[in-house]
């Protein structure tokens, strides 16, 4: 497998792991969980190493995890309760919500849900904005 479709599948997993469903990870009240463990947990199906953890977080375009002290966790999308407890960015003046066609149309009706997650992820540019709606149509323009 190519290292780049490796750390696509490895980071899908995190994200179902981290956001949904840790599974026999102990992940605390911020949705931290030990990163030694996760390793462990990622190796039981992936041929990776601890460099490869760390590459994918720090390259992530959206920003999707964050390391500290020892633990990990997934910065948004959660359909379990976490408590994040981010700072509040007032820089950005301006946020957008990439979504379907059929989706926009409901949302101008009724109002922007976070439907089964816990939160509405809301990108700070168009082009993020873009690329999540792309994904969600299948659409590759």
């Amino acid at each position: 497998m190519k290292k780049e479709d490796l750390k696509t599948k490895v980071s899908k997993y995190m994200s179902y792991l981290l956001r949904h469903n840790p599974e026999d990870l102990k992940m605390d009240s911020q949705g931290f969980v030990d990163l030694e463990d996760l390793i462990k947990k990622l190796k039981e199906k992936f041929q990776i190493d601890r460099n490869l953890i760390f590459e994918i977080v720090r390259k992530s375009e959206r920003k999707r995890f964050e390391i500290k002290n020892g633990k990990i966790r997934a910065l948004y999308g959660h359909s379990i309760p976490v408590k994040l407890k981010l700072k509040e960015d007032r820089t950005v003046k301006v946020l957008y919500h990439g979504t379907t066609p059929e989706a926009a149309a409901k949302i101008l009706k009724t109002g922007i849900k976070p439907m089964k997650r816990k939160w509405v992820h809301l990108s700070p540019t168009i082009e993020i904005a873009k690329q999540i709606a792309l994904r969600r149509t299948n659409n590759q323009q």
